[in-house]
């Protein structure tokens, strides 16, 4: 009987338990869904301005139903901006024609995609074109690229641009010819492919707004400001178009949250260039740089000659998400900023999700604009509201624990009156024989 006190006790306390406590929680955004949505897994995107009022290891961000109830969820981070790393493929021969070229001929073992080739030398200071063609069988070949171009330099800076890209195909032999032109032939160690880059929902291009584009003549410098915009998601990297022909230059990427330069830091440093011969080319005018939720950018490129105008800034983005299973007709909220926020539970893996598929069958789904969150404040109970409250509560304890004695006195009753008529029909034929 005790067991069963205490059990009913502790379910009358569940609801209580269950419910989230958004004290500590500073805002909160409702969950926009569609009245069209199929039941399942949902995911609604969080931009920047979201992102930069939460802790760093996102575990304030809470999904929570509107009767108060937390909602199982994983928080899907924004991706890298980092290419897929080539795979080797084997060299069946290479043979070379003194004063004009090298043929390198590649199984890919499989009929598998690729996208690009990166040439394995140790040679230094060249530039050569390239040919790149591609076969099925070894003998039939099929242009794939006719200007590319690889290059070894080591001045103004060092450059090392080895690898040619050409449109994804599923050539199982690649067909390369490096154009020497009466220079010293290239020492080949190997070659490369690269896989084509995957396609995601996840991520989106977009041309950034330049708020300030000076050249400098006496410095050979550039310095560009762009605006990625208030509402935004994490920037993965950064690309340039530009008109100049060839030119090698250091480059800088900073960012903040406001145009003040005091308040930026660095994102990306290196070398962005562009190698010409005739009309083969061979260029970087892209960085890739960690996720990050800033909305201002500097660009500078300093420097080698000449002054290289930019065009435009495009920037790579990765959304990042808040998945939960959606039930139909259930209405959600998003809390956040909460600085002290104790980790989640997490009920669903990482692992267990694509976030690709869920983006896919979510495009619809979204956030409402941010509101301040005010917690119930319940005031300090009066002395005798405690003695009422505590009153109450035992009273019911009581009355549970004494509805179930008289349940149980019952029971024993029953079980004795049934008893006590079983002994009596046993009893009654000796009386009858002893009768006179």
């Amino acid at each position: 009987m005790a067991t069963l006190i205490t059990l009913i006790i502790v379910l009358l306390s569940v609801k209580a338990v269950a419910e989230f406590d958004s004290s500590g929680w500073r805002r909160f955004c409702d969950i926009r869904i569609p009245a069209n949505q199929a039941e399942g897994l949902v995911g609604v995107p969080l931009d920047s301005g979201l992102l930069e009022n939460c802790r760093p290891d996102r575990r304030d961000i809470r999904v929570v139903s509107l009767d108060g109830s937390p909602v199982p969820s994983v928080f899907t981070d924004a991706a890298g901006g980092s290419e897929n790393e080539p795979f080797p493929a084997r060299v069946l021969k290479v043979t070379r024609v003194p004063g004009k070229w090298t043929d390198i001929w590649v199984d890919k073992t499989a009929k598998v995609l690729s996208r690009g080739t990166l040439i394995q030398t140790t040679s230094k200071e060249f530039v050569r074109k390239v040919e790149i063609r591609g076969s099925d069988n070894g003998r039939e070949s099929y242009v794939l690229r006719m200007d590319g171009l690889i290059a070894d330099v080591s001045s103004p800076y060092p450059v090392s641009s080895l690898s040619v890209s050409y449109p994804a195909c599923n050539f199982q032999y690649i067909h390369i010819r490096i154009i020497d032109e009466d220079r010293p032939p290239l020492k080949v160690n190997g070659v490369a492919c690269y896989p084509p880059d995957p396609e995601t929902p996840l991520m989106k291009t977009l041309e950034a707004r330049i708020i300030e584009n000076r050249r400098d003549q006496s410095g050979n410098s550039t310095i560009t400001v762009v605006d990625l915009g208030e509402k935004r998601f994490p920037v993965v990297s950064f690309g340039i178009t530009t008109s100049a022909a060839e030119f090698v230059k250091k480059v800088r990427f900073r960012g903040g949250s406001s145009p003040s330069p005091e308040s930026w830091k660095t994102l990306f440093e290196g070398t962005f260039y562009r190698v010409k011969k005739e009309e083969a080319c061979g260029e970087k005018l892209s960085a890739t740089v960690k996720p990050q939720t800033c909305r201002y950018v500097m660009m500078e490129l300093t420097g080698g000659t000449p002054v290289v105008p930019v065009d435009r800034v495009v920037a790579t983005v990765s959304v990042p998400m808040m998945v939960f299973e959606y039930r139909q007709g259930s209405n959600y909220r998003l809390f956040f900023d909460n600085p002290s926020a104790t980790p989640p539970n997490r009920e669903t893996p990482p692992s267990a999700i694509n976030a690709g598929q869920v983006a896919a069958t979510s495009t619809d789904v979204s956030l409402g604009s941010p509101q301040k969150n005010v917690a119930p404040h319940s005031p300090a109970p009066a002395v005798s509201q405690i003695e009422e409250s505590s009153g109450f509560t035992f009273r019911r304890a009581a009355g549970m624990a004494l509805l179930l004695m008289g349940l149980l006195l019952l029971f024993s009753l029953m079980l004795r009156a049934r008893w006590a008529r079983k002994a009596g029909r046993y009893r009654e034929p000796g009386r009858s024989r002893t009768t006179v």
